[in-house]
């Protein structure tokens, strides 16, 4: 029936659909006439429930009936017979003929009717259906999921005038039993074609809502309108499943890049959650290297490698294996991805392994430091047609995230070794690399007040360098500073076995022995 729609139609006052708000369970009407489709349909109602347990919608499904004219025209009946589709309380529901006039009305034998429903035996008795025109009628019951269905088949008498009482009455039977057998084949192809796969749905749609992600009607092969709408049901489901992986990556990477404090810790430490919290099958880093081969080297890892990244070969040369994820990842800047490795050829190099292995698509993603493309986070999915819009937008994010990580320990690194850098420079000599004059003069102060403290000598030492400025004077400074490293080299391993804090100048040297009395003259 739906596809006679051309405008949105309510249906609140139906009354399969007010039942099936009121009862959440699943619902079938009698047979109706549709009011825009204006043919008979039997409709199946089923309630869409949120986790609560309140009615989102009701999902509809008709099944149309016209079909049923055609058997009967075929069944070559007497012309005038009149065959009615009757509920338990005598109300016609159909008619072939179709007219109009009788649906809704009561039958013109009502009470041969309810004595024949009571005695539960079909039996033909006289009756007119307000055309004046004299019929034999048998009744025959129809077994109906939402109550009792019943066939009336009405033979004009001048036919029944034409054979023998007898075979007359069970001809009426048969044919009656005839159509009701055809009515209940028809309503159990209406049960597999509609009830079930709406049943398959509703059960995956709750599944759905409760946040089964993994939730799946199974019948996206199934014809017609419902076979599209398990499929798009499903695309949905897929969708969601993906971009909720990737929120979870997403979130456990933040959390990561707040605890870890080193390059190498964090990098392995994000390939982690993304399979262990994303569910992703395999994750890695590499990077770029600038030589002549243009070498790629994987860093990090976690997952089911099996030694396959070690097998890629990788590059990021414009070359046939420099073309998967990560060589165009790397020249292009944006992320590269192959959604269909069984088929895509930039994968042709590496299929057998991959597919060995289980891995449908991959996804690389550019990690860029200072400006500069130094590498991917490459993520691997057992599906094809993953990492789609919003998928790939949270992992491109997920990978900036990686990427200012790496940026800000980098420069952490640099500002501690300049830090490092210029407190030596504070206390050392940059020509010797000693200890400047300021250091080892306090150093003499505290070893000279420790001595008086504990009543004990101590002692500087003041090496004498002969000629020491007349080889500034007469070569130049590089020699002279040579000679005063040569010197310088000696005393760092002298002052850690005697506990001397060295401190050589361009004119002299001094060495303070703060624990030496015993050598002392």
């Amino acid at each position: 029936a739906a596809r006679a729609l051309r405008k949105p139609v309510n249906i609140a006052d139906r009354e399969y659909f007010r039942r099936a708000l009121a009862t959440h369970a699943f619902t079938l009407s009698g047979v109706i006439f549709g009011r825009d489709s204006k043919v008979y349909t039997v409709a199946a109602a089923q309630p869409l429930l949120d986790p609560a347990g309140e009615a989102l919608g009701v999902l509809v499904a008709s099944v149309d009936l016209n079909w049923i004219g055609d058997t009967l025209r075929s069944a070559a009946l007497p012309e005038n017979t009149v065959v009615s589709l009757v509920d338990g309380s005598g109300t016609i529901l159909a008619r072939f003929p179709g007219t109009g006039s009788y649906l809704g009305k009561k039958v013109p034998d009502l009470e041969f009717f309810r004595s024949a429903i009571a005695d539960g035996v079909s039996r033909p008795a006289e009756s007119t259906d307000g055309d004046g025109l004299e019929r034999f009628v048998s009744y025959a019951g129809v077994p109906f999921k939402s109550g009792d269905l019943f066939l009336r088949v009405a033979v004009p008498s001048w036919y029944v005038q034409q054979a023998a009482a007898s075979s007359l009455r069970q001809g009426l039977t048969g044919l009656a039993l005839v159509l009701a057998a055809t009515l209940l084949l028809a309503w159990f192809a209406a049960e597999r074609l509609v009830a079930r796969p709406i049943a398959r749905l509703t059960e995956a749609t709750e599944r759905l809502g409760s946040g089964d992600l993994s939730a799946r009607t199974g019948i996206e092969r199934h014809g017609g309108e419902i076979g599209r709408l398990a499929s798009s049901f499903d695309r949905l489901a897929g969708h969601l499943e993906r971009t909720r992986r990737a929120l979870r990556t997403l979130s456990a990477g933040n959390r990561t890049l707040l605890r870890e404090q080193d390059e190498p810790s964090l990098l392995a430490q994000m390939c982690r959650v993304a399979v262990e919290a994303g569910r992703y099958p395999l994750a890695f880093v590499c990077f770029a290297l600038d030589d002549e081969a243009k070498t790629v080297r994987v860093v990090a890892r976690h997952g089911a490698d099996d030694g396959l990244l070690d097998s890629l070969g990788m590059t990021w040369a414009d070359t046939e294996r420099g073309r998967g994820s990560v060589g165009n990842a790397i020249r292009g800047g944006q992320p590269a991805f192959v959604r269909h490795i069984a088929t895509d050829p930039n994968a042709a190099p590496w299929r057998a392994e991959i597919l060995k292995r289980g891995f449908a698509s991959v996804v690389s993603l550019p990690l860029k430091v200072e400006g500069r493309v130094i590498g991917t986070y490459t993520l691997f999915a057992r599906e094809a047609d993953a990492f789609d819009g919003d998928e790939l937008e949270l992992l491109d994010e997920m990978a900036a995230d990686l990427s200012y990580g790496v940026e800000a320990i980098r420069r952490r690194a640099r500002q501690l070794e300049a830090e490092r850098a210029m407190e030596r420079a504070l206390t050392h000599d940059a020509l010797s690399g000693l200890p400047n004059r300021g250091r080892f003069l306090l150093r003499v102060d505290e070893a000279l007040g420790e001595a008086l403290r504990e009543g004990s000598p101590a002692a500087v030492l003041v090496p004498h360098l002969p000629h020491l400025q007349a080889l500034y004077a007469a070569p130049g400074y590089d020699p002279g500073n040579a000679a005063l490293r040569q010197v310088a080299r000696p005393l760092p391993r002298a002052g850690a076995t005697a506990a001397l804090v060295p401190h050589l100048q361009m004119a002299a040297s001094g060495l303070l022995l703060p624990a030496c009395r015993d050598r002392l003259p």
